[in-house]
């Protein structure tokens, strides 16, 4: 989630809480029952979808970013954002390279000034 700070600082925890668990929600909703969805820290969260390359994770990624930054939490006066890394796993890798490759994704897309899916 983008800015979840702001959120908190802005309208207080209880508010930036009630976005954090929407997220989760909308997540759930929008993936197969065979993919996994799960916080991984903060205001980060993970998507592994089972059996989906880089350009159909994508597109869904999109879909959802899309879906995100239209939620409406009363009090909060600015949109709700997302930013996403996008990648696949690749034969042979660790766990932790995967997952440190996403995450890198992640903040070159918060870099490039968030609301985005940065994929590779």
């Amino acid at each position: 989630m983008d800015f979840s700070k702001r959120v908190n600082d802005t309208f207080g925890h209880q508010v930036g809480n009630i976005a954090i668990q929407e997220i989760p929600r909308i997540l759930s909703k929008e993936v197969r029952e065979s993919d996994l969805v799960f916080r991984y820290v903060g205001e980060e969260f993970l998507i592994l979808f089972y059996n989906k390359n880089t350009q159909d994770a994508y597109l869904l990624s999109e879909r959802i970013r899309k879906e995100i930054s239209n939620l409406k939490i009363s009090d909060i006066t600015f949109p709700i954002t997302i930013s996403v890394g996008c990648t696949d796993y690749r034969k042979n890798e660790s766990v932790d390279d995967f997952i440190n490759r996403a995450d890198s994704l992640l903040h070159k897309a918060k870099d490039s000034g968030r609301n985005q899916t940065v994929k590779a």
